[in-house]
């Protein structure tokens, strides 16, 4: 049970989508549900929701409404304090995309080729890091094989390693999910800052790789859209 189905509960609640890479080849469309205010909004904490991500629900008059999400807070209370789990919950706040945020700037990079490194802050180079597979297990394995090569934090390599090593044993041993979901979205959350450029310790090329990693774990893991996984309905997040 999370935040939206305990804590949550007695507040108005709205079925949205979340719009991820708006623009870009590695666009993500994730149904979703928040309570969703007029300056923010609250999600289960483990909701795949960025700075820069797009909110779109329907318009009490008419069409649909867009909310550009300006800043993420992650309020995880962690694995260690049970009668406190269903606080955890992310915050947004809604806002006006910047410049370097908006659809129309946004930079498209395309992957192809193998092992190859990204020129970031140029909007005319296309290349980046290899051919991306259509395979949960496929997907993290590729990410776990790629770390080494990647300029980023030991700390943040260490974490990766850690909950995508994890993720993929829980596949091979057709364990529950919610060991899985735990590690996808600490898996999320790394790539998030890496990919915003804000963690320490980044290289360009890593920017660009995380960007990807994040869009491939988006569309691959399969219980995002509240599919059946291993026999368990998961439902929304």
């Amino acid at each position: 049970m999370g935040f939206l189905e305990s804590t949550g509960r007695s507040f108005p609640q709205h079925d949205v989508i979340i719009v991820h890479n708006e623009g870009s080849p590695e666009e993500v469309r994730a149904p979703s549900r928040g309570i969703i205010q007029s300056k923010s909004g609250q999600f289960n904490v483990d909701t795949p929701i960025y700075e820069g991500d797009w909110v779109e629900l329907p318009d009490p008059r008419g069409g649909t409404r867009r909310l550009y999400v300006r800043e993420v807070h992650v309020n995880d209370v962690g694995e260690h304090a049970p009668a406190f789990r269903d606080m955890g919950h992310i915050s947004v706040k809604w806002g006006e995309p910047s410049t370097a945020h908006a659809p129309a700037e946004r930079l498209v990079v395309n992957v192809s080729g193998s092992h190859n490194q990204i020129a970031w802050n140029n909007r005319d180079v296309t290349q980046q890091r290899g051919d991306w597979p259509s395979d949960e297990r496929a997907v993290l394995a590729k990410l776990l094989e790629e770390l080494r090569d990647l300029e980023i934090s030991p700390a943040d390599r260490d974490i990766l390693s850690e909950e995508a090593s994890a993720a993929i044993q829980s596949i091979d041993n057709g364990e529950d999910t919610a060991r899985r979901r735990r590690s996808i979205a600490t898996i999320r959350g790394v790539l998030g800052d890496i990919a915003s450029g804000t963690a320490q310790g980044v290289g360009q090329a890593a920017v660009g790789w995380a960007q990807v990693a994040l869009g491939r774990v988006d569309q691959e893991v399969s219980f995002l859209g509240g599919q059946v996984l291993n026999g368990d309905a998961t439902g929304d997040l």
